[in-house]
């Protein structure tokens, strides 16, 4: 799961002004802890029948830096990309994506006052 968000040159720089020269940090940073927060947990039932609530995916969320400067969010959980994205069931149903990173980007470059172009979202 790979997503690149590119700001816009002129809103980086008023964002810049606005917020600091570690703008570009604080918005992986905020973007990061949002992805985290509205991770849903799984809902599963031990061997012994007892009801458990499963952390995985929120745990496998993690964030980089980069040497370019920028900050690289992943998930290595081999589910993620069927909860961001979506997928068939076996009933032939669609179980719609719930678009985590997408969500957070948006209202993150919304906060920050922030254009970009989105690859993979």
């Amino acid at each position: 799961m790979k997503t690149t968000v590119t700001f816009d040159k002129k809103s980086l720089e008023k964002a810049i002004e606005k917020h600091g020269e570690n703008v570009v940090k604080k918005f992986s940073a905020s973007t990061f802890k949002e992805i985290v927060k509205t991770s849903p947990q799984k809902d599963t039932f031990s061997p012994s029948g007892a009801y458990r609530r499963t952390g995985t995916l929120r745990d496998g969320w993690d964030i980089k830096r980069l040497i370019t400067g920028g900050y690289f969010i992943f998930n290595e959980v081999l589910y993620a990309p069927y909860v961001e994205y979506g997928h068939r069931l076996k009933n032939g149903r669609v179980q719609k994506g719930a678009y985590l990173m997408a969500k957070a980007v948006a209202k993150n470059l919304k906060k920050y006052g922030l254009t970009a172009r989105t690859k993979g979202l």
